[in-house]
């Protein structure tokens, strides 16, 4: 869950505060003027951040960010903007902050939900039950782009190999998405557990997720 809450500020500068605390962190910043410059709004704010992403985790923190600081100017200015605008300033946002992104982390925050992202195309999917998920703080921070350049590194070297993991990697998706609308849970795990092999093969993994996983598979975790 991340919520924002803005105030208007009367110096000509921006203000974060991060869970209550000041944060002073130069790409939130610069994230906030590239926002609000895609807005076209000149006001400066001080803007209020409560957070339960843990940040440089691979979950979508600066995403989250991104898309929440829109819906809060899109109501605070009634600007009007549909999802589907939020999503496309976001997605041009980010463009300015990574060469390399696929449109996966704004699109499902924007609209919420299950996303299948393939072959550049999204699709939402419709669960006919709840699903719960256990999700564990590594407490490892990672740097999207550095894994990025361990994969193409990998790539480089086993070409043959990588192509075999992404055929393999497509047919667990698609049984994957089976299992999910079937709602067979045991099924879905191993498929995903088949998932991170290959991603151990593409070595990036960490020890201490595979604790994590050793631990949860003991204790009937699927």
């Amino acid at each position: 869950r991340l919520s924002i809450r803005l105030k208007s500020n009367s110096t000509l500068h921006h203000s974060i505060f991060l869970n209550g605390d000041a944060f002073e962190h130069d790409q939130s910043y610069a994230m906030v003027k590239a926002v609000f410059a895609a807005l076209s709004i000149n006001d400066y704010f001080i803007i209020y951040v409560e957070s339960e992403i843990p940040l440089a985790s691979g979950l979508g923190s600066s995403s989250a960010f991104i898309v929440c600081l829109l819906k809060s100017l899109n109501d605070y200015f009634s600007l009007s903007l549909s999802k589907e605008n939020i999503n496309d300033f976001a997605f041009k946002v980010e463009q300015q902050f990574s060469s390399i992104i696929s449109g996966i982390d704004n699109t499902v925050i924007t609209h919420g939900g299950l996303l299948l992202f393939q072959q550049h195309a999204f699709t939402f999917l419709k669960l006919n039950n709840p699903l719960k998920i256990l999700l564990v703080n590594s407490g490892i921070s990672s740097s999207t782009p550095d894994v990025l350049k361990k994969t193409r590194c990998f790539i480089q070297e086993h070409q043959e190999t990588f192509q075999s993991m992404v055929a393999e990697s497509n047919i667990l998706v698609d049984q994957g998405v089976s299992a999910l609308q079937c709602n067979d849970l045991k099924h879905l795990g191993l498929l995903c557990m088949q998932n991170h092999q290959l991603l151990q093969q593409l070595g990036v993994s960490h020890p201490i997720i595979e604790e994590i996983l050793t631990v949860a598979r003991h204790n009937h975790a699927y």
